[in-house]
């Protein structure tokens, strides 16, 4: 994520400052109450680097080509130090840990701030619920699991405001939106963390020491809660793929139709922008969804690199975060999928997603299924072009049927009159709007000589005869 002069980033680290400020006040302020003791230097010496292991394997969210941790296992090592150390020393702990595990890993100090306090918010608003609900000597007694629990849903409770605070202000992104997409893994890490940091308490009151190598289980239940992530992911993204093939299949080249496919296409990769390239005899058409909602320009120098190279490769490509930055219309891709759009041999658009919102990086397996899109969406692309083509010859014809001066009927299948042009209002007196789609018979029949032999020739017409 970069930051820069407008308001909404100015307004962003104002946030991210205070929450540092904040994090940092109720950390001091909670050591000042309850100072450690040398006792517990062994035991917090032990469980502190436990606590680093834990900011080192997260799970992090996505978010315009920016890293922010999302779950990490830093709540298991607080149960532990919730039943084995003073109040004050969990979210000291806790801050140190942060600061030397996000600083190792980030190099934006903005991200590096908000991770930081954002631990130290929700270690020490856990750590005060635990010890205002207060708790036995027995781990597993009543009051104690009462106490844990409050405290955890405290943290979760926290660390779920911070995060939605943060997107709404990235982009405007609503709470109930961010709370939905996290909800169930945190469900999922909060039961995973709790038992873990009950198994790590119990290692610690025999053995702080000990409390080192159980760490390394962490790993282990890390692995798990990445499992369990890629499992929501592929349930999503399956309830998603159905709307995106419907799309496709019911392509009409309106507006409307390709801004449904770019929005069910962003949703379904977690991208914040889909972008579709097309080429149109000359000229290069791009249509983008996000960013302020939709847009259509026929402009080839606000293409993106990943589309750009899409489309002069015609192969898959695939930004992953961390690789050079390309700005296009003042945003930054650091992460993006592109592939092209290839029919008969020939490349004639490509399909992008860019930014992508959610947990875990886009991987190999994203990159073929955006490829399989792509290619029936270049079957959609000519079956719309064909559609259009027809619609185009058949407006030329009418155009040509209404202009000439010789009266036309047209007849369908069943008798009726589908169409009568201008001369032939004139000629027989009789408006469209009288004619059309009343029985032939009705309209035309005259007292002439001529009638019966002209009624008998358009019987055998209508029976299929020349």
């Amino acid at each position: 994520m970069t930051v820069g002069g407008d308001p909404r980033r100015r307004a962003l680290r104002r946030y991210v400052a205070s929450v540092v400020v904040a994090g940092v006040v109720a950390v001091v302020v909670s050591y000042l109450v309850h100072p450690a003791r040398p006792s517990d230097a062994l035991p917090g010496l032990a469980l502190g680097l436990a606590a680093l292991v834990g900011t080192w394997i997260p799970l992090r969210f996505h978010y315009r080509g920016g890293l922010f941790s999302g779950f990490t296992l830093e709540e298991a090592v607080l149960v532990a130090m919730l039943f084995t150390l003073p109040a004050g020393l969990p979210p000291a702990l806790l801050l140190v840990a942060a600061v030397i595990g996000y600083g190792t890993k980030q190099r934006e100090l903005i991200k590096i701030g908000f991770n930081v306090g954002q631990v130290s918010l929700w270690s020490a608003a856990a750590t005060a619920t635990f010890h205002v609900v207060g708790a036995d000597a027995d781990i597993l007694a009543p009051r104690s699991l009462l106490a844990l629990v409050a405290a955890t849903v405290t943290l979760n409770v926290v660390n779920a405001c911070l995060i939605a605070e943060l997107f709404r202000r990235l982009d405007g992104r609503p709470w109930r939106d961010t709370f939905r997409e996290v909800g169930r893994l945190y469900a999922v890490t909060w039961i995973g963390n709790t038992s873990f940091g009950l198994l790590l308490a119990y290692v610690a009151r025999q053995d702080p020491l000990a409390t080192i190598p159980a760490s390394v289980l962490m790993v282990g239940l890390y692995l798990g809660y990445r499992g369990y992530a890629h499992v929501l992911e592929e349930r999503r993204r399956s309830q998603r793929l159905h709307a995106v093939t419907r799309n496709l299949a019911t392509a009409t080249g309106s507006a409307n139709a390709g801004q449904a496919f770019l929005r069910d296409l962003a949703q379904l990769f977690g991208a914040e922008v889909a972008e579709l390239a097309i080429r149109q005899h000359d000229r290069l058409r791009l249509i983008r969804h996000g960013h302020g909602g939709l847009w259509v320009r026929d402009d080839v120098e606000v293409l993106s690199e990943p589309l750009r190279r899409a489309l002069q490769d015609a192969d898959l490509v695939r930004v992953e975060q961390g690789s050079r930055r390309v700005e296009r219309e003042g945003s930054a891709h650091r992460d993006a999928l592109a592939a092209p759009l290839v029919f008969e041999g020939m490349t004639i658009g490509a399909l992008a997603v860019h930014g992508r919102v959610g947990l875990e990086p886009w991987t190999s397996s994203d990159l073929q299924l955006l490829g399989t899109l792509a290619s029936e969406a270049a079957v959609a692309v000519k079956n719309v072009e064909l559609v259009t083509s027809l619609q185009d010859q058949t407006r030329k014809l009418r155009d040509i049927v209404e202009a000439v001066a010789d009266g036309i009927v047209m007849v369908d299948a069943a008798g009726r009159i589908a169409a009568w042009n201008p001369a032939m209002e004139r000629a027989v007196g009789r408006v469209a709007a009288d004619a059309l789609q009343r029985p032939w018979e009705q309209v035309l029949h005259q007292e002439h000589p001529s009638w019966d032999r002209f009624d008998a020739a358009m019987q055998d017409v209508l029976a299929g005869q020349r």
